[in-house]
């Protein structure tokens, strides 16, 4: 297909201002997210380069003269010069392996800075200017180019098998995130590379760059569905909707370039400046048009406009944290209720007893240490469910969690002695460090240990696990007992829900309360008659010098 060389021109225009306006965004909310962390630095600085290289870009093309253009395709180059290192450091970083690939990063900042140096201050990167297609100043490549576009190849290859190696060893969220990060950073090198045939004279447009603008998409697709930065956001009615209105926008740029174009033969106009005037004038005219297309769409499929199913949606958003917030309170009364009751009917009817009996002393002996353990249990189940109502907010400190595990299993030894279970620990020589509170984890390991114990009715085996996974440590407690039935898993952390004859039904609420309250997660795995699997995700304490040891 042959392209009109000014719908060519004004397509890439179009197209190199939104991605670089597309990067900016995503550059800002990535930094000011977490500014001081390495993972979000590293992101920005490569969302930078990148726009960095589509905004002078877009004046590149707009240049009217063969100085100017010259000047902004240098500095253009820069950012593109040094973004595969930066991608590469983002990567290593993202995967938890920066120590490990310490100086192979710093290769590749030294190789960029080398074709930095070369695009500016040497012919090797352009050996001559020609026109070519729609574009009057296109650079011819010369050796430092081909060199360079060998060195990015070899560095994106390397970062996406980092990528590639960390998502077979990751699942659920974290597993996703790589998916769609790995996904989008290939759309985003193949739009690239669209740029590269020009530079050998082979008639192939630099069209490609649209897909930059698809790349941004799915990063911040993983941002705010897989919650990469903590963030949650709605779609309206779901996937459905949500590709409906991207279906619509791409039609409107398609109408908005066609109208551009059918204006330009009308008024007989060349000028680059004026081809963007007549594309952004189009789209103003188009827009309202475009509004309209989504509503009635919207009214076809749903029956509302699309304001009335972003009101629904925030209405029904409502509704549900009310009820979740109802259910929680009605099932805190009634497990309340339930735990104290109990101990009460106990007391209740020695009380009974007690004008009948309270002459004889072994009745007496016997009341006295009934109502002590009674009461006892109340006030256990009214201090556990204030800490599960109120907990203290952590006091983070890097810790490294293994020799806090040691010190749990010691402590707990002779209980695992007289339930006749064997303790298997498998920690890594190097430490993992972790942001926690060292006696809310303790007591997190605490709780952990004796659920693990208790569920092998007295015989089996523990194994306690730390491995570090990129930037998250995580902790698995295996245990060798009956199991949990695939019904009570999704109960397991309601409160006061407990299968045991003497349990609370508190403990795991706690547990999951605290590791939330860390930024990490718990994860069950279990299966009846073999066992179960418990495992604690923290973050890694990316500051703490012992991370590059």
């Amino acid at each position: 297909m042959i392209l009109h060389p000014g719908f060519m021109s004004s397509f890439c225009i179009a197209v190199a201002a939104l991605s670089c306006l597309l990067y900016l965004a995503l550059m800002i909310f990535t930094l000011t997210r977490r500014p001081l962390k390495p993972i979000h630095i590293t992101y920005s600085l490569f969302t930078l380069s990148l726009a960095w290289w589509m905004g002078f870009y877009t004046l590149w093309l707009l240049s009217s003269t063969e100085a100017n253009a010259k000047v902004l395709l240098h500095t253009l180059m820069a950012g593109v010069t040094i973004a595969p290192a930066i991608f590469y450091h983002f990567t290593v970083t993202f995967t938890g392996a920066a120590a490990q690939f310490k100086w192979k990063t710093l290769f590749a900042y030294a190789i960029s800075l080398f074709f930095l140096w070369a695009n500016f201050f040497t012919a090797w990167f352009v050996s001559s200017w020609t026109q070519e297609m729609a574009f009057q100043w296109w650079p011819r490549a010369g050796h430092a180019y081909s060199a360079y576009i060998v060195f990015g190849m070899w560095v994106f290859i390397s970062a996406l098998l980092h990528m590639i190696d960390e998502m077979g060893h990751s699942d659920g969220r974290r597993k996703m995130q790589l998916l769609y990060l790995t996904v989008g950073s290939v759309i985003g090198m193949i739009g690239a590379l669209f740029n590269v045939p020009l530079w050998y004279g082979i008639p192939v447009p630099p069209v490609g760059n649209i897909a930059l603008a698809f790349n941004v998409a799915l990063v911040a697709y993983a941002i705010f569905k897989w919650e990469l930065f903590d963030i949650r956001i709605a779609l309206a009615k779901g996937t459905t909707y949500s590709f409906l209105i991207l279906g619509i926008t791409l039609v409107y740029f398609a109408i908005v370039f066609l109208a551009e174009l059918t204006l330009r033969t009308l008024l007989g106009y060349s000028s680059s400046l004026a081809t963007l005037i007549g594309v952004c004038s189009v789209a103003l005219l188009f827009h309202p048009v475009e509004k309209r297309a989504q509503n009635i769409s919207s009214r076809i499929i749903w029956g509302k406009s699309a304001e009335e199913l972003a009101e629904e949606n925030d209405r029904l958003h409502a509704e549900v944290v009310r009820s979740e917030r109802l259910r929680a309170v009605g099932t805190l009364a009634a497990g309340m209720a339930h735990e104290i009751k109990n101990p009460l009917t106990v007391i209740q009817t020695f009380t009974d007893f007690l004008p009948e009996k309270g002459a004889d002393p072994d009745f007496r002996e016997r009341f006295h240490n009934i109502v002590n353990t009674e009461l006892s249990r109340i006030s256990q189940t009214v201090s556990q469910l204030l800490q599960f109502g109120r907990p203290e907010p952590p006091r983070l400190a890097a810790l490294d969690p293994a020799p806090l595990l040691s010190d749990t299993l010691e402590l707990l030894a002779g209980d695992f002695l007289k339930c006749r279970v064997k303790v298997q620990t498998d920690f890594p020589q190097s430490p993992c460090m972790v942001e926690a509170d060292e006696q809310q984890l303790k007591q997190v390991f605490v709780n952990l240990c004796l659920n693990a114990m208790q569920a092998m009715h007295g015989e089996g085996t523990l194994c306690v696990r730390v491995t570090p996974t990129g930037p998250q440590v995580r902790i698995d407690f295996l245990d060798t007992g009956s199991g949990i039935a695939p019904q009570d898993l999704q109960r397991i952390w309601d409160p006061f829900f407990t299968t045991k004859e003497h349990g609370s039904g508190l403990g795991l609420g706690i547990v999951h309360r605290i590791i939330e309250e860390h930024g990490g997660r718990v994860e069950i795995r279990s299966e009846l008659g073999k066992g179960t699997v418990v495992g604690v995700v923290l973050p890694v304490n990316l500051d703490s010098g012992s991370q590059d040891q």
